[in-house]
């Protein structure tokens, strides 16, 4: 999944509390949630050299932008609120996972204590669909970004 539903899901967890540290762990335990959903990775979006390998597409850069811009956008309209610090400590939590997982530079940490049960978990629980489902997943993670959208902005 990207960082988008990530990070507005950790933070619709941490309303639920005023704590903290219980903010960072329900958005941590949120985006495992998310991750046993069919959804969209951005990796889907590369395109297939004829060697094999895979590279990014002008798609994909233009989908991570758009898609940075928007949640930034969406935390920006947030940041009025009085809980708006513990928005930010959950969608740190439910960004965490992958911003160690995904991290070329962190992937020595792969075998470490603690770290590497991490890495185990998240690829166990991770649901990947093979790539031409990628519209199907995406239609998962738009309705997932609206029903998180609402619970900010709808009510």
């Amino acid at each position: 999944m990207t960082i988008g539903p990530h990070a507005l899901a950790g933070a619709a967890a941490a309303t639920i509390t005023s704590n903290y540290y219980l903010a960072f762990i329900f958005g941590l335990i949120s985006h495992f949630i998310l991750d046993m959903l069919p959804h969209l990775e951005p990796k889907s979006l590369m395109t297939k050299e004829k060697d094999g390998t895979k590279k990014w597409s002008i798609w994909l850069y233009v989908f991570v932008i758009v898609e940075i811009s928007l949640t930034v956008f969406v935390f920006y309209f947030l940041r009025h609120r009085p809980d708006f610090n513990l928005l930010l400590v959950g969608a740190f939590g439910g960004l965490m996972p992958d911003m160690i997982v995904n991290n070329p530079f962190l992937q020595f940490l792969r075998n470490k204590p603690v770290i590497k049960h991490l890495f185990w978990f998240h690829d166990k629980i991770h649901i990947d669909l093979p790539d031409k489902y990628w519209p199907v997943s995406l239609i998962v993670e738009t309705l997932l970004i609206g029903g998180l959208l609402w619970n900010f902005f709808g009510k």
